[in-house]
């Protein structure tokens, strides 16, 4: 739910009373990185949709076009809510299922002949990490889209036509969710970082990262809630000051960046095991955080 549908008494500066500032908006720090990390995840996804809707009619779509379609879809369906976000996600899966099990089913002949690329040699450790880190459905899905990839350059390139054009606007489309579900994170994420935010309609939020979106993607190609006091969440006396998560986030960067494997630096940990920044990162902050978690309850003495 957005903070703009929550009932309000105050309005304005009162919404969030001045003293509150140091404690409450401490924990917004990390809003703006993972507004980032939102939009530019979903990038993918909108780079995807226009380049699969530009495919069926090169000359008339470009890629540009798709781009601009495949967000403009999913600013829509941002636009429905909450409960109209789970509803496409839960329901969607359904034609996109049948659109996949159709395309391998017309199309899977022709992805055994695989254009040449150098052989991966990862660690058996790293590799086995890699793979249990991976759920079940997405496993057969990264391997068709890998034998795609390697196919479409060695296959002599056909034309779609009737059901054919439909199987790919679907497929196309099946991007949206996760598309739709980023601006949304990306619009409750900036509702909280300000005072007035907060009393901005998701939809300005939405519109601007839209905005944001389409030029660089085209540029780019044990929880009881019980124990919560609901009513406290712009009261920043009762809030957590968020010390535990932003300590834990620095503290491991200690092993992040040795574990970084880039085009621009390589750590030491890199060097013997592999770009594992990421998986560093993962670790030594759910580790941290629960002994800071636990500090950071028994002192103030709040959630």
């Amino acid at each position: 739910m957005p903070l703009s549908s929550l009932p309000m008494k105050s309005t304005g500066t009162d919404f969030f009373p001045a003293h509150t500032w140091p404690r409450l908006y401490l924990v917004t720090i990390p809003l703006l990185p993972n507004a980032a990390t939102a939009t530019a995840f979903s990038l993918r996804s909108v780079v995807v949709a226009g380049q699969t809707l530009s495919s069926l009619s090169p000359d008339t779509v470009g890629i540009t076009v798709g781009i601009v379609i495949g967000c403009l879809v999913a600013f829509a369906v941002s636009l429905l809510g909450l409960r109209a976000l789970h509803m496409w996600e839960r329901w969607t899966r359904i034609p996109n299922l049948i659109s996949i099990v159709i395309a391998l089913g017309c199309g899977g002949k022709h992805l055994h002949p695989q254009s040449h690329a150098e052989p991966a040699k990862p660690a058996v450790k790293i590799f086995l990490s890699l793979c249990a880190g991976f759920l079940l459905p997405s496993i057969p899905l990264l391997i068709l889209g890998t034998a795609i990839g390697g196919a479409v350059p060695a296959s002599p390139h056909g034309t779609t036509r009737g059901f054919g054009k439909l199987i790919f606007v679907l497929l196309a489309l099946s991007v949206i969710g996760n598309i739709a579900i980023s601006m949304y994170s990306v619009a409750m994420d900036l509702q909280v970082l300000l005072p007035f935010f907060a009393n901005v309609h998701c939809f300005v939020f939405v519109l601007a990262t839209m905005a944001i979106r389409i030029p660089f993607a085209i540029l780019f190609q044990r929880l009881d809630y019980s124990t919560y006091d609901h009513a406290s969440w712009n009261v920043g006396k009762k809030l957590q000051p968020g010390i535990a998560a932003i300590g834990a986030s620095l503290v491991s960067m200690a092993l992040v960046v040795p574990g970084l494997d880039e085009p621009w630096y390589t750590g030491p940990i890199a060097n013997m095991a592999g770009d594992i920044g990421f998986e560093m990162a993962f670790v030594v902050t759910a580790i941290c955080c629960l002994p800071f978690r636990w500090l950071e309850i028994r002192y103030p003495g709040r959630l």
